[in-house]
């Protein structure tokens, strides 16, 4: 009881992986102002780090980035951790990837980003119950 307590009350933590520096500077900001924990990577190889080194509830990703895109992240990302396996918001410009488009579990957002709306689906994100 005393666990699912620390968790309840616990600040969420979320990893913001997004090669743009503004924008992942500007989602950064916004996610700390709205209570959350939050690292920050500029591409999905940077991201693996973080994830190697910290437990995270959600993570907010772009699709396209260098060196490691988002659909490569989110497969390493799931091998490491498969608790995030329902816990990752794409944001993209573009339609989901053919590899990521048939997988139930994602949830994409369209760029370009109404922070408050994005807030509305991390929040329902981060709300739901894990398997």
């Amino acid at each position: 009881m005393t666990d699912l307590l620390d968790r309840l009350a616990a600040r969420p933590r979320v990893l913001v992986v997004e090669d743009q520096p503004q924008l992942r500077a500007a989602l950064s900001r916004f996610l700390r102002l709205k209570g959350c924990d939050v690292e920050a990577a500029a591409d999905g190889a940077e991201g693996l780090v973080k994830l190697t080194c910290y437990h995270f509830d959600a993570v907010v990703s772009d699709v396209q980035m260098p060196k490691l895109d988002g659909p490569a992240f989110y497969e390493h990302a799931v091998a490491l951790r498969p608790y995030l396996r329902r816990r990752f918001l794409f944001c993209s410009a573009l339609p989901p990837p053919p590899s990521l488009a048939t997988d139930p579990a994602l949830r994409f957002y369209a760029k370009p980003i109404e922070l408050s709306d994005l807030w509305a689906r991390l929040s329902d994100l981060l709300g739901e119950q894990q398997p």
